[in-house]
């Protein structure tokens, strides 16, 4: 099965694909064409910057990158796929040592400064709070935890948390407070997950009012129900899969979910990029997988789709056809 002609490109795959590009013999003609990608969006210097982290990352631990590797690798892919030879060389003007001043700027992210708990890549912790309120932080999420006289306020920074409210004697208010708005849990379990300026919010029980910071209203949503979000309003009202918290118990569950978001999702857990081929990117995985396991993983989606795990880099897994 092949993708939708209108899948958008993933800037964090492309990085990788281009950074290869750069590790053999980029032409100027490639630097400059890179530099017309670069400015072209935030989200492809963001994945720039990704990538090279990632690469310094496992310089730092002496697993040197073999450029000569990333090279063939890079002309194996484009004798399979000559037409995408073009978009490839968009990577050039920095050359591959270039924009060296991105390389600290994730080894730890601004909000962790600021918060009272946080998790890394791949971590996931359960706390307790004071009124009895149960929080769990999924991957590479921060939180602010601020209770007074008059309300129990937590704020999200970045990341995702699956909430179970506390009863408090004195009646104070719960509220979870993100950039993009307010929520207002009423006797409830739910999700909500902060991405690029867009949130989303699963209820599983009781019932969450939802307040963007700047909407005319908001919408109060019944368990069962999701919606996704920004500051400037709400989406439709959806079904939120009862799976939906199943990160919290380490597991990665797919219903019939295309193969590119299962990489995205995989890709949140591992210092890593990884990413799948065009030609199987919509086909659908069926399963629950291990979040911890990510080889286990892999080898469950080669057995079961037509699919083959690469590794041009040593920090890039690519899924392609078999």
């Amino acid at each position: 099965m092949s993708a939708r002609p209108d899948a958008p490109p993933d800037p964090l795959a492309r990085a990788a694909e281009w950074f290869a590009l750069l590790a053999g013999s980029p032409t100027p003609d490639d630097r400059r064409d890179w530099q017309r990608w670069i400015d072209a969006d935030p989200s492809h210097a963001a994945a720039w910057q990704r990538v090279e982290a990632l690469n310094a990352r496992l310089r730092q631990l002496d697993e040197q990158v073999d450029r000569g590797a990333a090279s063939r690798a890079l002309q194996a892919m484009q004798t399979r796929r000559p037409a995408r030879r073009r978009g490839l060389k968009l990577l050039g003007a920095m050359g591959v040592l270039g924009a060296t001043g991105w390389l600290t700027m994730r080894t730890e992210p601004w909000q962790n400064w600021i918060a009272d708990a946080h998790t890394a890549t791949g971590e996931r912790r359960d706390l307790v709070l004071a009124d009895g309120t149960r929080l769990w932080l999924d991957t590479d999420t921060a939180v602010q935890v601020r209770y007074d006289e008059t309300e129990r306020r937590v704020r999200l920074l970045r990341g995702e948390v699956l909430v179970e409210t506390g009863h408090d004697p004195a009646g104070r208010p719960w509220l979870l407070a993100l950039a993009e708005g307010e929520l207002r849990p009423m006797g409830t379990r739910f999700s909500v997950r902060r991405d690029d300026g867009q949130c989303r919010l699963a209820v599983f029980s009781g019932r969450v009012d939802v307040r963007p910071t700047a909407a005319p209203s908001g919408r109060v949503l019944a368990p069962g129900e999701l919606v996704r979000f920004t500051r400037d309003g709400l989406g439709d009202t959806a079904v939120a899969a009862p799976t939906l918290d199943a990160w919290t118990r380490g597991m990665l569950v797919a219903d019939g979910l295309p193969l590119a978001a299962v990489c995205r999702e995989l890709r949140r857990y591992q210092h890593a990029v990884i990413s799948c081929a065009d030609e199987v990117a919509s086909l659908r995985v069926v399963g629950a997988f291990p979040l911890d396991a990510p080889e286990r993983t892999f080898d469950a989606l080669t057995r079961t789709l037509p699919v083959r795990v690469t590794r041009p880099l040593p920090w890039w897994i690519r899924i392609e056809p078999a």
